[in-house]
């Protein structure tokens, strides 16, 4: 492919490098700030002032483009110095838009924003399209920090008009490449996967191979959120065609991406070896470290190892949370819905649920932030084709607002949509969650309440009873022999004994009092109210059908069980529930010591 050409210059080598510098600013920003440096260092080319502060300026953005705030903070000391003394407003203006990198890069990001506002009040100071683009740019990735997605989405638009006066491709391929990447956080995918086709293609006649790397990594996003995983086989084609020329560095830090983009053809071995490049490095805002942790889980996935993908998943997920990434809402949901696919072939419902809700939280913020997206992209259109078409295309304008105003309204029926069936999915949560609670309660052999749901009712029946004085009974009740049981007819057999006892004494009381099983073959009883007299009789009528009661076992059924039993009495034997129970297990071990299949009540 031929090279775009570069500009030539008549007044001398340090403003032809220094205008190259210009050109190659967004399309190889190492090599731009490389020749301003170079400029510094080359005392007999004798560059003006008003030069040698583009040149600072070059080294001062180059510096902080890369991490080096110090060297950046020196070399932008020194354009300012230079800007001053020659009282030009505009090279002070981009010395400005420098300082907000600055801010932005230490933490300051309140106080970058408050500079990018002045900065933008200056409309008097004549600026370059290339200094606008800067301006522009470098506010709405201010705005990203701060969340206000609504205004950074303009700034990046504003970003793409200015670089579409510029001699350079370099600022159009960015702002595409910026404006595709924002759609896809947005939630807006046809317009992110619109815009990072333009960006690829801009970037390859161009040969700004950073910006195709990740141009070619939105591209990818967009298809997989439109459930077009198949035509990633095409981006993937284009990289392949282009590998030579691309970045090794940068491939190996979209890795994670770039793999993803298999896993979407469901080319596993594909996105293996993505994976063996990558660097583990973050790229962008911090989503790298997202995707990579969601591509690596994927392959675990993909290969059956379901709790290998769910500790990788949660592992980044909980990172996530501790540290208050600030990596996009879409990121995190499609990592969130990894998780829940693993935890759903693991059989853990709870854990599925818990991280569907999640996603489906963050889904319906990415609907409304989509639609919002699509808005603004739709007013930008339309602002530029009214400045383009001026009063006679008002007809077609019109049609052009219905349309925005009718798919705002299928976006918001769609997150109705989403909202429905996120309820619909809380109150099964709900309920399951209620299930397993009563299942918490019971015993899973007999369905009788257990240990655990004595102990949270026991105290208010007590306290009623000696309230109102009408009388209460603990029973414990044991099954004679039942080792003779297991032993004779088999384990079945002795769950058939359990649970024929445990119907055969439910069926005959009422829906006060309480059964339930306290341990093995013995059953705590709780009468309320009783009449004191009357309980030793009942019970042994109880007895009598149970002795009566055929069992199925191993060799034919059986019959011939019995039980023993114990009874202490409120107030008249103790007055707490502990101490009813021990009065009622001594009294059982007498009835047991007494011959069995009996009752014992004093």
């Amino acid at each position: 492919m031929t090279a775009p050409s570069r500009p030539v210059h008549r007044d001398g080598s340090a403003a032809q490098r220094l205008a190259r510098a210009d050109w190659l600013l967004f399309l190889d920003g190492a090599a731009a700030g490389d020749i301003a440096a170079e400029v510094l260092r080359t005392p007999d080319a004798a560059p003006s002032p008003a030069l040698q502060a583009r040149a600072s300026w070059h080294v001062a953005y180059a510096s902080l483009r890369r991490g080096d705030v110090e060297a950046g903070a020196r070399a932008l000391a020194q354009a300012r110095s230079l800007y001053e003394a020659a009282g030009d407003a505009a090279g002070l203006l981009s010395c400005d838009d420098l300082e907000t990198f600055l801010l932005r890069g230490t933490g300051r990001v309140d106080e970058a924003l408050a500079l990018h506002l002045r900065i933008a009040a200056c409309t008097e100071v004549e600026r370059s399209p290339l200094d606008r683009y800067v301006s522009h740019n470098l506010r709405g990735c201010t705005r990203a920090r701060l969340g206000d997605t609504d205004a950074m989405l303009l700034d990046f638009y504003h970003a793409k008009e200015a670089a579409s006066a510029c001699d350079s491709p370099g600022p159009t391929v960015a702002a595409l490449v910026n404006l595709a990447g924002c759609h896809v956080d947005l939630y807006n995918l046809e317009e992110a996967l619109a815009l990072a086709r333009r960006a690829w293609h801009a970037a390859e006649a161009a040969q700004a191979w950073n910006c195709a790397i990740l141009a070619a990594a939105n591209w990818i996003l967009a298809l997989e959120g439109l459930g077009q995983g198949a035509a990633c086989g095409e981006v993937l084609a284009l990289l392949r065609r282009r590998e030579a020329e691309l970045p090794a560095a940068l491939l190996d830090e979209s890795a994670s991406l770039l793999a993803i983009g298999h896993l979407c053809m469901h080319d596993l071995d594909g996105a293996r070896r993505w994976l063996q490049r990558s660097t583990g490095h973050a790229f962008g805002n911090g989503d790298g470290a997202t995707a990579l942790a969601r591509a690596r889980a994927c392959c675990e996935l993909a290969e059956g190892r379901a709790a290998e993908a769910r500790r990788v998943a949660e592992a980044h997920i909980a990172v996530l949370d501790e540290t208050g990434s600030t990596e996009s809402p879409y990121a995190r949901m499609r990592l969130l819905q990894v998780a829940t696919a693993a935890c759903e072939q693991m059989g853990d419902d709870t854990a599925a649920l818990r991280h569907l809700r999640r996603s489906f939280g963050l889904l319906e913020t990415l609907v409304v932030r989509g639609s919002r997206a699509g808005v603004i992209a739709l007013q930008v259109a339309y602002e530029t084709r009214r400045a383009r078409e001026a009063q006679e295309h008002a007809e077609g304008d019109r049609e052009r607002l219905a349309a925005l105003n009718a798919q705002l309204q299928e976006r918001m029926a769609e997150s109705q949509r989403l909202n429905a069936a996120l309820q619909a999915k809380m109150a099964e949560a709900q309920a399951l969650q209620q299930r397993l609670q009563e299942q918490a309660l019971r015993d899973p052999l007999t369905g009788l309440h257990n240990r655990r749901f004595l102990a949270q009712v026991i105290e208010g029946r007590l306290a009623r009873a000696q309230r109102t004085g009408e009388g209460l009974a603990v029973a414990l009740l044991d099954i004679d022999h039942f080792k003779r049981v297991n032993d004779r007819h088999g384990h079945e057999a002795g769950d058939q004994v359990l649970v024929a006892f445990a119907r055969q004494l439910q069926q005959r009381l009422r829906s006060s009092d309480i059964l339930c099983r306290f341990g093995g073959e013995e059953f705590l009883l709780l009468l309320d109210p009783c009449d004191a007299d009357a309980v030793a009789p009942l019970m042994a009528q109880w007895l009598d059908d149970f002795r009566a009661a055929s069992v199925p076992g191993a060799a034919g059924p059986f019959a011939g069980c019995t039980f023993s039993a114990g009874v202490a009495f409120l107030g008249r034997d103790a007055n707490g529930f502990e101490a009813l129970v021990r009065v009622a297990d001594a009294r059982l071990y007498r009835a047991k010591e007494a011959g069995r299949a009996r009752i014992c009540a004093a």
